[in-house]
């Protein structure tokens, strides 16, 4: 560039001297392509991170410059634009953009609210354009609005483009424009040398007969022009129309008349071809620029247009509808997922949706309570549940059970695991529900020699299908098909609620750990109350004692209470070590026992009701040393022993109250039995 020869006056005289100057029109933006990634992006940003929340999130796209006249140049908006890390396509420009998301339709179709971000953006580019970060960096002139409303639950999103253009105090006025061959020779030089600049949207040149050439940013202008004299300004058009300039000219403009003193500047539209720069079909012209009026200066920001018409051709807002362009499983998991996320943008900030959605539930009964456990589950956003159950659907469970129908109950039933797994997935398709069909062995339920291989079979896949879940709920309906579910799950320590029915009272509680998990004083399980060992409770029942009969709310009651105690245990940082809330010590002004680590609340060790007086409480109950189920001296005999000690003690439950010293405190009690000797006559007196 220090070589080059200044331009002789032949330079400009090769431009009509008689060329009169008419208004030069602009050919505005389209927004013609907006992926649906883009929407699904921003779905999930709202979601995740903006919630209530309308601050602007910074953009970045491109424009597509068209391939054929008549036709505008159109913004490319793409998921990676929210993220920051757009790379943009050989042949494209790459500008910012504003998105504010509107939490409410009215919102969004209030004109005020538009406007004051419509203001803001423009006020930004005339910033820009006062500092002369426009000229370091000429892109910041084509930055763009995007206003939407998101209706996450039709997945419609209303949306509305804006590109800025600031409005000059006069008309621009334009020179015919001249083919840039008729005045410069095209090398391959200045080819490269222009793809490489386009990259900037505008930039500075040199030119001289004998095709050399400098180059330089806009910020050099002065700088170069005092070097060699005639300078072109050079910039990417989208446009192809012979009487119109792309978009991007319009803020450029307003940029020279404030930066630079002359009024007169020259121009080089490098115009696109099959994606890249062709200056063969490239334009030059001589633009006027207007003296600034008195307003349009630095305090005062310029009047700006720039909202994008819609395909009717009418200033209004557009509306995409994603609803037919998704699975309707993936529709389905994202609406279960948006009450969820709801509750964390003003209710329960702090919740872990996520923690509770990974868990793997094992439901033990898929009666009444495993039915409304297994929907409550499904309610939080669970993926995977288990349903064991060794029954079949009756006549009388579809009216009581709301996994079944009638169907389910013909042809003497279906099995009930299977049956409530199947419509559980119709519920929600994106749930992994198994159903497994099993009996769970029993203390005192005669086990003869032909069944001992399916009983140890039951015991293994018991085993594992606990060892594989994060929560156990066990809602069986006898008190000892509980035993070796809570033993197991003692052993394993894992998460474990139980709930239990009585015609109008319930029971909902969590275990506690592992005994040799813990140091301190530990929760204690469904059988820490007991005082003899469990035993066969279906012998001699008569029709009523065969069934559960309870009220019919009661175990939805019941079963939303155990899911909701389990939502709160997932969400409390020591999980199964959570101490345990106690109202009554709280009454009599005893050591606190309120925990608030959870966002959802206090974890209760357990939660009786009545539907009698309706009353329900809150009750602490710690671990019996001689507990027959989760002891450690049963604890350790099971992982010593294992099948063969489980044998021993479902065919011989005494044996549990001599491992655990329960038979010893029998007979210290039958020892103590004092008969008494009562004299009537003063009574009868």
């Amino acid at each position: 560039a220090e070589q080059l020869e200044k331009p002789r006056p032949s330079h400009a005289s090769t431009m009509d001297p008689h060329n009169t100057h008419t208004l030069l029109r602009f050919q505005p933006l389209s927004s013609g392509i907006v992926e649906d990634e883009f929407w699904h992006a921003l779905y999930r940003r709202k979601l995740q991170v903006q919630q209530l929340s309308e601050e602007e999130i910074h953009l970045v796209a491109s424009i597509q410059p068209t391939a054929r006249r008549g036709l505008p140049a159109t913004l490319h908006v793409e998921a990676a634009s929210l993220a920051g890390e757009f790379e943009v396509e050989e042949g494209r420009l790459k500008v910012p953009g504003t998105l504010v998301n509107f939490n409410t339709a009215s919102r969004f179709a209030s004109k005020d609210a538009r406007e004051e971000v419509f203001r803001n953006v423009v006020d930004r580019i005339w910033e820009d354009v006062q500092n002369g970060e426009a000229l370091r960096d000429p892109s910041r002139l084509s930055r763009f609005l995007l206003v939407t409303f998101a209706d996450l639950k039709s997945f419609h999103f209303h949306y509305w483009f804006a590109f800025p253009a600031l409005k000059p105090p006069e008309n621009f006025m334009a020179s015919k424009p001249v083919p840039f061959p008729q005045l410069h020779a095209v090398t391959q030089e200045l080819v490269d040398s222009c793809t490489r600049r386009t990259s900037e949207i505008a930039w500075t040149l040199h030119l001289t007969e004998t095709s050399q050439f400098a180059e330089g940013s806009l910020s050099e202008f002065q700088s170069l022009q005092e070097k060699f004299g005639q300078v072109y300004v050079a910039y990417a058009d989208p446009s192809l129309d012979q009487n119109t300039a792309g978009w991007t000219l319009r803020n450029l403009l307003i940029l020279m008349q404030q930066w630079w003193v002359q009024r007169r500047v020259r121009l080089i539209s490098v115009r696109y071809c099959r994606g890249r720069p062709d200056l063969n079909s490239s334009l030059v012209l001589d633009i006027e620029l207007p003296h600034a009026s008195s307003e349009f200066n630095a305090e005062h920001t310029p009047v700006a247009v720039g909202w994008e018409k819609n395909r009717a051709g009418k200033l209004l807002p557009r509306k995409v509808d994603l609803s037919s362009s998704m699975d309707p499983t993936k529709l389905a998991s994202a609406a279960v997922d948006l009450n969820l996320r709801l509750m964390k943008w003003r209710a329960a900030p702090g919740l872990d949706i996520e923690r509770v959605a990974r868990l793997n539930c094992l439901i033990l009964g898929a009666g009444t309570l495993g039915c409304t456990v297994a929907r409550g589950l499904v309610a939080w956003g669970v993926r995977n549940i288990t349903l064991v159950d060794a029954g079949r659907v009756s006549y009388s469970n579809p009216a009581r059970q709301s996994l079944y129908i009638f169907q389910d109950c013909l042809g003497g039933g279906l099995p009930k695991a299977e049956s409530a797994a199947t419509h559980l997935k119709e519920v929600f398709p994106g749930v992994l529900a198994t159903g497994v069909e099993m009996t769970i062995p029993m203390p005192g339920h005669r086990i003869v020699k032909e069944d001992v291989d399916i009983t140890i079979d039951s015991i293994r896949r018991l085993d594992t299908l606990v060892q594989a879940a994060d929560v156990v709920f066990i809602l069986t309906d006898t008190r000892e098909s509980r035993w070796l579910p809570t033993l197991l799950a003692t052993t394993h320590n894992k998460i474990t609620l139980n709930s239990a029915l009585g015609f109008d009272s319930f029971l909902v509680m969590r275990h506690g750990p592992k005994p040799s998990s813990v140091s301190k004083e530990r929760l204690g399980c469904y059988f820490c109350n007991d005082v003899v060992a469990p035993a066969n409770s279906t012998l001699d029942r008569t029709l009523d004692q065969q069934c559960t009969v309870t009220r019919p709310g009661l175990a939805s009651v019941a079963g939303a209470l155990a899911v909701e105690l389990m939502a709160s245990l997932a969400n409390h940082p020591e999980g199964i070590f959570a101490p345990a809330y106690n109202p009554s010590r709280e009454r009599m002004n005893v050591m606190s026992t309120v925990d608030s680590s959870s966002p959802l609340g206090t974890v209760p060790h357990s939660i009786r009701g009545s539907f009698h007086n309706f009353v329900q409480q809150s009750l602490t109950g710690f671990a019996f040393p001689s507990c027959t189920a989760c002891s450690s001296k049963v604890v350790e005999e099971y992982e010593s022993r294992g099948t063969e000690f489980l044998l021993d003690a479902l065919q011989n439950p005494a044996s549990l109250e001599e491992l655990t010293g329960l038979a010893e405190v029998h007979a210290m009690a039958d020892a103590a039995t004092v008969e008494w000797d009562y004299d009537t006559s003063d009574l009868e007196q």
